[in-house]
């Protein structure tokens, strides 16, 4: 996105509102830069196989979460332009960075993630929020990355603020507030009572609505457009409904003749082989029995590979930090989260790789606009993104449906690293497992979430 700004610090004090009003804040100096440094040092030569302190296999995990203990996994994605690298947490490296990082900004992060959507009843401020850890993984970008799409890491979407019937005390509507809390309809209504006349009149000219009246008129003309275009969705989906049937039904018929005309040809080779001469029915005989070992054989090879790969719970390819949404491969989806970048290196200009974020643009109206391809509008309704150009040990901390995207890697010999921790409200991420049906294999030992706090001490 053209026009891109510098992302200013803010002093730590001030960082949980602004990632409750903004989506991401920045702070800076969260461990030392020595450390960082250092620890950039070891991942890159575990990651050459320079070392082999991480690769003994792990089988621990914590369902839902993307956590390891002893070993690293690494998962390539933007064809092998930028990797996940999952840290083992044991690493007294990894776990020093994490803690100092954390004894500045656990604070930060309890504050901020009353953002978190949440099925519990609302809390008071002075309420602290239970949360865990559920990822912890180094993001690299090698020189020659190219510059990502702008993109959510989990989206604040209508399908997920209401029931499936569209009851409207429920909140049907795609709408949030600014913490990011789903609106009912009468509350849409009573923010746009306290609209003026202009307005009133610049929404109705976007939703190409008349403008005549007074601001009566004007709100039940919007709240009207609101419903319809909500019954249109409805009606979307009825379609796609029947569209689906129909092709059901066309398979079905498809693989019906399928199986007649296998079955015409299984009568006629029988037909043709019981005429058949009785050497020349030997030798097909023997073939048939040649060909049935090599597929036994292939099958114990197959069985074998399965296994292996079986020995994670998770399918990790599909499980990257930047492909984490409805369109993914994964079983299930990471939960909402807070996640934070802490800068193993200097990135000072955007040449480096760094992250920029689209301040506010962590509600459904963004992601909307981000999703029917609007770039124009997402401009004008939340202004340039903002860039990370920051030095080694600071940090960026973000709501993960904000839009945010990295930018492309110029920079011959720059191994652009970021640590990045993710927290999100304590049985979220075993929630989200459930949810998918999804078990931990019985070869992999499940063991309890990591709450935040036993860093922050």
């Amino acid at each position: 996105m053209a026009g891109a700004l510098a992302l200013a610090p803010v002093p730590l004090e001030d960082a949980a509102d602004a990632v409750r009003r903004l989506g991401v804040a920045r702070v800076d100096g969260a461990i030392d830069s020595s450390l960082a440094v250092a620890l950039k040092q070891r991942t890159l030569d575990e990651m050459f196989r320079r070392s082999d302190r991480w690769v003994k296999t792990d089988e621990r995990m914590v369902p839902g979460t993307r956590l390891r203990f002893r070993e690293a996994v690494e998962i390539e994605f933007d064809d092998g332009a930028r990797s996940d690298i999952l840290m083992p947490l044991e690493d007294e490296l990894v776990d020093t960075a994490l803690r100092q990082a954390l004894q500045k900004l656990a604070p930060v992060l309890a504050a901020a993630a009353k953002c978190l959507p949440s099925g519990d009843e609302p809390q008071d401020d002075d309420v602290a929020i239970n949360l865990e850890v559920i990822e912890c993984a180094v993001l690299w970008s090698r020189f020659g990355s190219s510059h990502q799409s702008l993109h959510a890491d989990y989206l604040r979407r209508g399908d997920s603020l209401g029931d499936e019937e569209g009851d409207a005390d429920e909140a049907a509507y795609s709408i949030t507030d600014d913490a990011g809390e789903p609106m009912s309809l009468e509350e849409v209504e009573g923010q746009l009572e306290e609209c003026g006349l202009a307005e009133l009149e610049e929404m109705c000219k976007d939703m190409q609505q008349s403008t005549e009246g007074g601001t009566d008129a004007l709100i039940k003309r919007i709240l009207a457009a609101l419903q319809a275009g909500e019954e249109e969705e409805e009606e979307g989906d009825a379609g796609e409904e029947e569209r689906m049937r129909e092709q059901a039904t066309a398979a079905a018929a498809a693989a019906a003749a399928e199986e007649e005309e296998e079955e015409a040809a299984a009568r006629k080779a029988a037909a043709a082989e019981a005429s058949m001469p009785k050497k020349k029915a030997k030798r097909l005989e023997k073939k048939r029995a040649a060909e049935a070992a090599a597929a036994n054989v292939a099958e114990e090879e197959e069985a074998e590979d399965d296994a292996f790969d079986e020995s994670s719970p998770f399918d990790w390819d599909a499980m990257s930090a930047a492909d984490d949404d409805e369109n993914d491969d994964a079983s299930f989806d990471m939960p909402p989260r807070l996640v934070t970048f802490v800068y193993l290196q200097d990135c000072p200009t955007a040449a480096h790789g760094p992250t920029a974020f689209l301040p506010g643009s962590a509600t459904a109206e963004a992601h909307l606009m981000r999703a029917v391809g609007d770039d124009d509008a997402l401009v004008e309704a939340f202004g340039a993104a903002h860039i990370a150009t920051v030095r080694a040990g600071d940090a960026v901390t973000y709501d993960a449906s904000v839009l945010h995207y990295g930018a492309a890697n110029a920079v011959e010999g720059n191994d652009r690293m970021v640590l990045y921790f993710s927290v999100a409200r304590a049985g979220a991420a075993a929630a989200s497992f459930a949810a998918a049906g999804e078990e931990s294999p019985e070869w992999l030992d499940a063991v309890d979430p990591i709450p935040l706090s036993s860093y922050a001490t």
